[in-house]
């Protein structure tokens, strides 16, 4: 797995907009298979994805709002009516879609798309797989931005965001082919870490 750490410092893995910035020039494709954007919640992987969709002229899918449409519910109801083994199966049917329908879709997952080991596998099989990770501390800031928004992070967003960090690292790591440091930096620039990375 390749590493891409950027320096530590305050701010955020989503801050910077886009008519802030000048706008890059397109760049060359560096693989030819989707490019699957994972790590926890809060790290700025939509962000990070759209910016990187429109780099590289690819479709951009958000997996979380993809299981929204087919279900024909938002997220967080999913898991209070019908709960998160209920969202994972669908979940799992719209990653499939994604990574078999032969576009090479630019797709932001959600967190917990590597809970299951069949989804793993089909990541790894399937698909270019960049780990977004943060410091604990960036993680918990973001998050409390959007209090309960997230169904997984509970009103201890610190004990949340450890529980979660501790279940799914490794899993991270199984699927990753690159890992980018998030951590201070703004999305032009973890955009350039991942194209450096992926190149």
């Amino acid at each position: 797995m390749t590493e891409a750490a950027g320096p530590p410092g305050p701010g955020s893995a989503g801050s910077g907009s886009a008519g802030s910035e000048p706008v890059p020039e397109p760049v060359s494709e560096p693989v030819s298979e989707p490019i699957a954007i994972v790590g926890m919640a809060g790290v700025g992987k939509s962000a990070v994805a759209i910016r990187l969709a429109s780099r590289l002229h690819r479709r951009f899918v958000d997996l979380d709002q993809l299981v929204s449409e087919r279900v024909g519910r938002p997220v967080e109801e999913i898991f209070r009516s019908a709960g998160e083994a209920a969202f994972r199966e669908a979940e799992r049917d719209a990653l499939l879609t994604l990574l078999r329908d032969g576009d090479p879709a630019v797709i932001a997952t959600g967190g917990g798309v590597v809970v299951r080991a069949d989804n793993r596998a089909d990541l790894v099989a399937g698909a270019r797989c960049v780990w977004l990770d943060a410091s604990r501390e960036e993680l918990i800031a973001r998050l409390s931005l959007s209090p309960g928004r997230r169904p997984l992070i509970g009103e201890d967003i610190g004990a949340s965001v450890d529980a979660l960090v501790a279940q799914r690292t490794a899993w991270y790591a199984e699927v990753a082919a690159v890992r980018v440091d998030t951590t201070g930096a703004g999305i032009s620039d973890v955009v350039d870490r991942v194209l450096s990375a992926l190149s």
